[in-house]
C-alpha cells in the first residue's frame, strides 16, 4: 500500500498529541487490541515530534506527516472514536474533524 501523507497546520499537531494521550485506547486484552495500541502508540510518537517541531517554530506554515496505511486508518479510527472528546463547535473539535475527513480522503 502507498503512504498516506497529510497536510496540517502545526498547531493542529498540538491537538492530535491531546487526542492521542487522552483518548480511548483500544482494548489490550486481546490481541486485536494490542496491535491497534501498539500503532496507535508509534503514531503518537511521530505526532508528538511534530507537536514539539509546532512549539519551537515561530512560522505557521503547514507541516507534512507521512503515515504508512495502516497507521492512517488507525489514526482515522482512533479521531473517529474519540472526538466527543471535546464539544462540537470548538477548534478542537474542528481541527479532529478535519484531520479525520483529510485521513478518510486519503485513505479511499
Amino acid at each position: 500500500m502507498h503512504p498516506v501523507k497529510i497536510k496540517q497546520k502545526p498547531e493542529h499537531y498540538l491537538v492530535l498529541e491531546q487526542v492521542l494521550h487522552m483518548g480511548q485506547t483500544p482494548n489490550t486484552t486481546t490481541r486485536i487490541g494490542k496491535a491497534a495500541a501498539a500503532i496507535l502508540q508509534k503514531v503518537l510518537v511521530r505526532v508528538a515530534k511534530k507537536a514539539i517541531e509546532a512549539r519551537m517554530s515561530p512560522n505557521d506554515k503547514p507541516r507534512s506527516l507521512e503515515l504508512a496505511y495502516y497507521e492512517a486508518d488507525a489514526l482515522e479510527r482512533h479521531l473517529r472514536i474519540n472526538r466527543g472528546l471535546f464539544r462540537a463547535g470548538t477548534y478542537e473539535y474542528n481541527a479532529v474533524v478535519s484531520i479525520a475527513h483529510e485521513l478518510d480522503q486519503k485513505l479511499q
